[in-house]
């Protein structure tokens, strides 16, 4: 509630301007943190709906050199052979050559495939075992919504001044 006083109508609508942008920037920044973990999201979710099973070979590795501000990063990378499908997948640690492994892949598109067997869960597949990078923005992006929504929470409620020396007061034992 607006109280009709000049000044406390002036600071009730500058706090709902400020929330109303606090509520855009996190929005903003959000939006942004969902676009960068959504391949990871779309891909883990069409696996777990309809993502077949089979059992694939492993075939040669390489390790891939990455330089970054002077140093130099190693992953490794294997080829896997699927159901005549061949992929190429980053792994923590060689396997031999043959070696047979559960693959879930799509059927209509053989590319967007991972390591699991049929209990694998959604987690699994997102986070490709437990690898950090995928669910890092999925968390910033849902931390940021809830802060959105809290800030438009308080532009919608209206929270003024007056409201919070009233909660104050009543807190304290005074009567208004």
């Amino acid at each position: 509630m607006i109280s009709s006083s000049p000044k406390t109508l002036g600071s009730a609508i500058w706090i709902r301007i400020k929330s109303l942008i606090h509520a855009l920037i996190c929005l903003s920044i959000s939006a942004l943190f969902s676009y960068m973990s959504y391949p990871y999201i779309h891909d883990a979710m069409r696996l777990v709906s309809r993502g077949k099973v089979t059992v694939g070979v492993m075939g040669d590795y390489h390790r891939m050199a990455h330089r970054r501000r002077g140093s130099c990063y190693y992953t490794l990378h294997q080829t896997i052979c699927y159901d005549g499908h061949f992929g190429e997948i980053k792994v923590k640690e060689q396997y031999g050559r043959g070696t047979p492994v559960h693959v879930v892949y799509l059927p209509n598109s053989p590319s967007v495939m991972r390591l699991g067997d049929s209990n694998t869960t959604f987690w699994q597949l997102f986070t490709h075992h437990g690898q950090f990078l995928p669910w890092l923005p999925a968390g910033f992006g849902i931390l940021f919504g809830l802060g959105a929504l809290g800030h438009l929470v308080n532009v919608v409620r209206g929270v003024s001044d007056d409201d919070l020396a009233k909660r104050r007061k009543l807190r304290n034992g005074v009567v208004v």
